[in-house]
């Protein structure tokens, strides 16, 4: 793995540190198209289409121009909106939308898919893993720039939204109401280190005792060369397949009681539904009560050697989580709220030809949306 560490290229320091500098180490690549084409079927009747493409490419850290280290972010969003206006009658007006985003968000090393048997690893270790998100092992030697890296991520949403609303004038009611429906769904996977992870101090090449102290540079390079560990592993990680529901509708009322005064009436209900896993891999809750399979046997263990201040008798083993789908658990992640009720109310007085008077209530709810993914 030492060819991935490149030669000097500046003078540094007297004890032999920072001997390496590159100014010229990023780049971003940043395109974005947009389109909408509307269209005339009737005097009672325009639809509109839009369409917009989003690619973006982040090459970062590319500090030592080779595939040991840096990263590279590839963002993609791809939308359309779809809108139907009608006029079916002189007071009454029809919107229906519809909109589709779809964003994905992808980070990976460059090394990614890299042969580990290049690196003199074993075939009884590099067999076992994927080839397709391999890496060069990312490498921590104490008092040096750390090599390689995690086998990145990737996050792709959906966010569908359907709304339907409608006007009616009724004499000096202008009267509003609609509903609206959000499906949100959220797939990621962190492969994590699906390489293994190497860590290399210097509590093996430290001398002549074990406590005595480390010479500020060399001993963890040599700690790597000699191939003496002081730690590693590898990530096996699961996929996440998220959705959620969303439904909103409401009724809005502009009544103009006279030439000078005009009122807001309105009232929004909200139902924000939980998550749900797709595999229902998830923990939902903890049950504190729950009996547990082992527990007449440490229960016996325990009263065979107790300690004075809890006695056998209070000694209990219980509690365990609860996963949802399973054994009647719900398989969405929390218990909605569907109290959700949001009155609007407000005014408009005229008081004299020169003065206006307004004012409003109202009570807001903020939806879930893409927040409730981010663990």
């Amino acid at each position: 793995m030492m060819q991935f560490y490149p030669l000097p290229n500046t003078e540094g320091t007297a004890d032999g540190v920072n001997n390496y500098t590159d100014p010229d180490a990023n780049g971003n690549d940043y395109n974005f198209y947009t389109g909408r084409v509307d269209h005339v079927l009737s005097s009672t009747n325009r639809l509109y289409g839009s369409v917009t493409v989003l690619e973006q490419r982040d090459y970062s850290l590319q500090s030592f121009h080779n595939i040991a280290k840096g990263n590279r972010l590839h963002r993609i969003q791809r939308g359309i909106a779809l809108n139907d206006v009608w006029i079916l009658r002189p007071t009454l007006l029809v919107d229906l939308r519809y909109g589709l985003t779809r964003y994905g968000n992808h980070n990976y090393p460059p090394s990614l898919g890299y042969d580990l048997s290049q690196l003199g690893l074993p075939a009884a270790v590099t067999s076992q893993l994927d080839r397709t998100f391999t890496t060069v092992p990312e490498t921590s030697i104490t008092g040096y720039t750390t090599l390689g890296h995690g086998s990145g991520s990737t996050v792709v949403t959906n966010y569908h939204t359907y709304l339907a609303h409608a006007t009616n004038i009724r004499g000096n009611h202008s009267l509003r109401f609609g509903g609206e429906f959000r499906v949100m769904q959220e797939n990621r996977y962190s492969w994590g280190y699906v390489s293994p992870f190497f860590t290399f101090t210097t509590e093996w090449t430290q001398g002549p005792l074990d406590n005595s102290p480390a010479a500020p540079m060399g001993q963890g390079l040599a700690a790597f060369l000699l191939g003496t560990l002081s730690g590693g592993g590898i990530d096996r990680n699961a996929s996440v397949a998220e959705s959620s529901h969303y439904w909103g509708f409401f009724f809005h009322d502009d009544w103009k009681v006279s030439s000078r005064l005009t009122l807001t009436l309105g009232l929004r209900y909200e139902l924000d539904l939980p998550i749900k896993e797709r595999f229902d891999r998830s923990i939902r809750n903890f049950d504190y009560a729950m009996a547990l399979p082992f527990a007449a046997a440490a229960q016996a263990a325990y009263a065979a050697s107790p300690i004075a201040e809890v006695p056998p008798s209070a000694f209990r083993t219980v509690g365990g989580l609860l996963y949802a789908g399973v054994g009647g658990v719900p398989r969405s992640l929390w218990n909605p709220d569907r109290n959700n009720f949001s009155p609007r109310l407000g005014l408009a007085w005229r008081w004299r030809p020169q003065t206006v008077v307004r004012a409003g209530y109202g009570v807001f709810f903020e939806p879930g949306g893409s927040d409730r993914y981010t663990a």
